[in-house]
């Protein structure tokens, strides 16, 4: 529950974005950054190729792991 003075600081703080915008156009808007954007991550496995690498002919080879992709979420 807001307070009318929080009420009023609201819309002060609306009203000084909105002369911002209306003196500085879409440049402006291109220096907001929001709070709300999802970021998906996913996995890209590691080609043969690039997970190859130079060892003496009598070092243990590297133990390579099995590895899956987790289900992703769905909302």
């Amino acid at each position: 529950m807001f307070t009318q003075e929080h009420k009023e600081h609201r819309m002060q703080v609306c009203l000084d974005l909105l002369n911002q915008y209306k003196a500085e156009g879409d440049s402006f808007l291109d220096r907001i950054i929001t709070g709300d954007e999802t970021w998906c991550h996913h996995y890209e496995p590691e080609s043969k190729r690039q997970s190859m690498e130079w060892r003496h002919v009598n070092s243990p080879s590297k133990k390579k792991f099995k590895t899956q992709a987790s289900a992703g979420k769905v909302m």
